[in-house]
């Protein structure tokens, strides 16, 4: 799959903070799109902090100063959001500032401060309030409930991953086009199978964790 994308690593372009499209050189994009591929499954997490080291060099020595900092952001964020499960908040919350509340929640369980970090989730899902399971894509909504996690709230965790899973079968079929929404759905059920373990329910562990649908008890988890 990554082989086929860098077939296209001439046409890769990612918009910066500015609305300008930015347009990489092939020697950042093909790191790029490695960095995204492994990311999406999960690691392997030496593989990801090398790729990341190797984009950051290249964006220093290819990209005029001016702009290295909105290109770094723009290729970056994304990616590291979602390895953070793997390697940590650290190297998304050092990219730079960002206003964003789930990359504010980041920065915060970088520096251990778990109670900002679920303040900011809280207001997040309140903002978010008014959004259907469905219209949320899977990637956002397994981030979310890892960070849930992480901030000890793994009962609103595990009801995150519980109304997405059982509205998959509702998502457009645009979503099997996806590596990134396919691997964040495996990851999703991985999730929550981890999640229903620890509560000591195997019986619901068992299902999520042979991506079955859930029996009637994972409703009140």
């Amino acid at each position: 799959m990554i082989a086929v994308e860098h077939r296209y690593a001439d046409k890769y372009e990612v918009q910066l903070a500015n609305g300008e499209v930015f347009k990489a050189a092939p020697a950042i994009a093909t790191d790029a799109i490695s960095l995204r591929n492994y990311a999406a499954f999960g690691g392997p997490p030496d593989s990801i902090r090398a790729i990341t080291d190797r984009v950051l060099d290249k964006i220093t020595a290819l990209v005029p100063a001016a702009t290295a900092g909105q290109v770094r952001s723009a290729i970056l964020t994304r990616p590291l959001t979602i390895a953070a499960s793997v390697i940590g908040p650290q190297a998304v919350a050092a990219i730079g500032p960002n206003p964003d509340q789930q990359l504010l929640a980041l920065r915060a369980l970088a520096v251990n401060d778990l109670l900002t970090a679920r303040r900011l989730l809280d207001s997040l899902a309140a903002s978010r309030a008014t959004h259907a399971p469905g219209e949320i894509t899977m990637d956002i909504t397994y981030q979310l409930a890892w960070l849930r996690a992480q901030v000890g709230d793994s009962a609103t965790a595990a009801r995150l991953l519980d109304n997405a899973l059982r509205g998959i079968s509702a998502a457009p079929l645009t979503m099997l086009e996806s590596p990134v929404l396919i691997a964040s759905l495996v990851r999703a059920m991985m999730l929550r199978s981890e999640l229903t373990a620890k509560m000591n329910d195997q019986r619901v562990a068992t299902f999520w964790g042979e991506c079955r649908d859930p029996p009637l008890g994972a409703r009140r988890a």
